[in-house]
C-alpha cells in the first residue's frame, strides 16, 4: 500500500466511491433507479442533499419525481422527504430511495459514512459495488512523518473480503464494513469503510457498470492525471461506448473528452465518468505545495489535564510516483481551534492561541476530538491535524480514578498473568484482591479496572478485557485500590 504524506482536512472527510449505482431487484417497469451521489463519506459539520434518476432500456436518464426517502440509522442520520440529509453524531447508515413507476416500486440504497478527521485516512471511504465489480484496492493516506503498517478486517466474507494488502473483493449482496487498523500509529487508531454490494440486474440496459480507475487520487497542483473507464452491459461484457467525462466542481480541476485532469485550485471534488445514464464517480484531491504537521499527533489525556501542541511546516514533491514530506521550517501566523462540528460529543476541550489545549473538568471519558493548525491568511498552505482523547477512567496519577484506599488495605494481589496475549475479539479475566497488611482479603474494598489504549483493549468494571483492534499494539491494564496498583499487560497478535 502506498503512503501519500499529507495533511488534508479534506480529504479526510471527503474521499468516497460510487459505482454503477444499479437496482438490486428486477422491475416490471423496465427501468432502473439511481441514486446519484453514490457512496458518500462526510464529517458531522458537511451537509449533503441527495437525489435519484431513473435509466429506461435505451440509456436515457431522467430526474426520478415524488421519491420516498429514508436512513437505516436515524441516530446517525435522518432524511427528508426532499432528500436533504442531517447528521445527529458519527456512524454508518444505508439511504434508501423508491419510487413508484407504472405501478411497481423501484428502489436503490447507498451507504453513507460520518466520520470525523483522524490520524490516517483510506480511499476509498465508502463503497458500493456489485458482485460482478473488479477488486478494489484500498489506498491507505498517513498523515505524519513516520512509517506504519495497516491491518485489514471484514466484519462478513460472504458479502465482500480483503486481502492482507487491503485489496477488497466483492462476494454477494449485502452490507458489511472493512476496519482498517493502522499498526504503530499512537493508539493504533481504526478507520471503518463501509461496503454495500448489490445484486446483478436482468433488465436489458446497454449500459449496467461503470469502472473508473483511478477509484481516488490526490495530486499536486503542478500535475496533470490520466483517468479511464470502462463500461459493462449486465453480462459483464465490456461495451464500446462514448464516455462522457465531468469534475463535479469545475472551480477545483478539469477534465478534456480524453479524461485528462487539469487542477485549478487547492480542494476536493470527484471526477465522473458517464454513458448511457450510468455513472462512476473517483474521488481527487487537489494538493498544496506546503502543510503543517502538528506534534504530537495522538494524545490520550485524562479529563482536567492540559496538552502542550506544536506545529512545524513542509513542502510537498513527488518522489518516485509519492508525495513526499520536504524539511521542517518554523510556521508562523498560526489560528489553533477545536471544532465541535455542532455535536456536543466533541466540545471535550479548549485551546489557547498557543496551542496549550484543556480537556473540559466534564469530557466524557472515551470521546476524541480534532485539533486544527492553520493559516487564515494563507489558503496554499494546507491545515494541519491532530487527535485528543479523553481515556476511559480518567482521573488520578495513573490514568484511573482509583477512588479511596481502605484504611486497612496493604497490597493489590494480582493471581492471574500480569501478561496477556490476545486477538481481535479475544477475552481475558482479570483476578485480583485486595489485601490487609496480614494478606487476608478485603472483600469489602473495590477494585478499579483502566486501559490506556482502548483502541486496543478495553476493560469493564468486572476485569474482564476484551480485544478491540486488529494487526498488533498493547495496552496497560490498571488494576488499582485507592493508591494500590498493579498493571496487566495485553499485547495484540
Amino acid at each position: 500500500m502506498k503512503n501519500l504524506i499529507y495533511a488534508s482536512i479534506s480529504l479526510l472527510i471527503a474521499l468516497s466511491f460510487g459505482s454503477c449505482k444499479q437496482e438490486i431487484v428486477d422491475n416490471d417497469a423496465n427501468q432502473l433507479l439511481i441514486i446519484d451521489q453514490g457512496a458518500v463519506s462526510i464529517d458531522p459539520n458537511m451537509s449533503i442533499n441527495y437525489t435519484a434518476s431513473l435509466v429506461n432500456l435505451n440509456g436515457q436518464i431522467s430526474a426520478a419525481s415524488n421519491v420516498s426517502w429514508s436512513s437505516s440509522n436515524t441516530d446517525v442520520a435522518t432524511i427528508s422527504s426532499s432528500g436533504s440529509v442531517s447528521i445527529s453524531q458519527t456512524g454508518i447508515s444505508t439511504i434508501q430511495a423508491s419510487v413508484e413507476v407504472g405501478g411497481v416500486t423501484l428502489t436503490a440504497e447507498v451507504p453513507l459514512s460520518v466520520v470525523v478527521p483522524g490520524l490516517f485516512a483510506v480511499s476509498p471511504s465508502a463503497i458500493l459495488g456489485d458482485i460482478n465489480f473488479p477488486d478494489i484496492p484500498l489506498e491507505c493516506i498517513y498523515l505524519g512523518t513516520g512509517s506504519t503498517s495497516y491491518g485489514f478486517q471484514s466484519s462478513n466474507t460472504s458479502v465482500a473480503t480483503v486481502s492482507s494488502s487491503g485489496v477488497v473483493s466483492f462476494v454477494g449482496a449485502g452490507s458489511c464494513e472493512i476496519t482498517v487498523t493502522a499498526n504503530g500509529l499512537s493508539g493504533n487508531p481504526t478507520i471503518i469503510v463501509p461496503v454495500l454490494v448489490l445484486g446483478t440486474t436482468t433488465i436489458d440496459l446497454p449500459v449496467t457498470r461503470i469502472a473508473i480507475n483511478p477509484t481516488s487520487y490526490a495530486m499536486l497542483k503542478s500535475e496533470s492525471q490520466q483517468f479511464s473507464a470502462k463500461a459493462y452491459n449486465k453480462n459483464n461484457e465490456e461495451q464500446n461506448v462514448t464516455i462522457d467525462w465531468e469534475v463535479e466542481d469545475p472551480a477545483i480541476a478539469s477534465v478534456d473528452a480524453n479524461g485528462t485532469i487539469t487542477p485549478l485550485a487547492i480542494g476536493d471534488t470527484y471526477v465522473k465518468a458517464s454513458a448511457k445514464g450510468i455513472s462512476a464517480r473517483a474521488a481527487l484531491t487537489v494538493v498544496p505545495s506546503k502543510l503543517l504537521i502538528v506534534d504530537p499527533y495522538f494524545v490520550s489525556k485524562p479529563a482536567g489535564q492540559t496538552q502542550q501542541f506544536t506545529v512545524q511546516q513542509h513542502n510537498v514533491s513527488r518522489v518516485n510516483g509519492e508525495l513526499t514530506l520536504g524539511a521542517a521550517t518554523a510556521a508562523s501566523n498560526i489560528t489553533w481551534e477545536i471544532p465541535s462540528f455542532g455535536i456536543s460529543a466533541f466540545d471535550i476541550a479548549t485551546i489557547d492561541n498557543n496551542g496549550l489545549a484543556t480537556i473540559k473538568s466534564d469530557a466524557t471519558p472515551g470521546l476524541s476530538t480534532v485539533v486544527l493548525a492553520y493559516d487564515p491568511n494563507d489558503q496554499e498552505l494546507e491545515p494541519g491535524i491532530a487527535i485528543l482523547e479523553v481515556p476511559f477512567g480518567s482521573g488520578g496519577g495513573t490514568g484511573c480514578n482509583c477512588g479511596t484506599q481502605d484504611a486497612a488495605a496493604a497490597s493489590i494481589n494480582l493471581t492471574s498473568s500480569s501478561t496477556v496475549n490476545l486477538s481481535f475479539g479475544g477475552q481475558s479475566q482479570i483476578q485480583a484482591a485486595v489485601l490487609d497488611a496480614t494478606g487476608n482479603t478485603l472483600s469489602t474494598a473495590a477494585i478499579v479496572y483502566c486501559s490506556d489504549n482502548t483502541s486496543i483493549a478495553e476493560v469493564n468494571i468486572n476485569g474482564e478485557i476484551s480485544a478491540t483492534g486488529f494487526g498488533t499494539g498493547t495496552a496497560n491494564i490498571t488494576v488499582c485500590h485507592g493508591n494500590l496498583n498493579q498493571t496487566v499487560v495485553v499485547n495484540l497478535q
